[in-house]
């Protein structure tokens, strides 16, 4: 069963911000079932990337589309710090995932 079930109700009604928002489910869906399952280092490390990756396109895009269509600037500012702050949380928990070893 997956950890989070996109739902309509989760749409924000922009079609390409949706899709993006429905990979970045699907990754994550993808990474609890490699924990709750045989875990392989290796390809928790991958995925985990992959996520990261994809959350900083998909927040690139999302800035893309404020500006495009002039959002409110004080409510972009504090989107884009959520979005920096968000980055350097992942990345740190990606270093730290890149440290472990197998003996781990």
């Amino acid at each position: 069963m997956a950890i989070f079930e996109w739902k309509p109700q989760y749409s924000v009604g922009v079609p390409e911000l949706d899709e993006q928002h429905k990979v970045l489910v699907r990754l994550i869906n993808e990474l609890d079932e490699l924990l709750a399952s045989r875990f392989d280092l290796v390809k928790a490390q991958a995925l985990f990337r992959e996520l990261v990756d994809y959350t900083i396109y998909h927040f690139a895009t999302e800035e893309r589309l404020m500006v495009r269509f002039q959002y409110d600037e004080a409510g972009y500012q504090a989107h884009i710090r959520q979005h920096r702050q968000f980055e350097q949380e992942i990345k740190s928990v990606l270093s730290d995932i890149d440290q472990i070893t197998t003996t781990d």
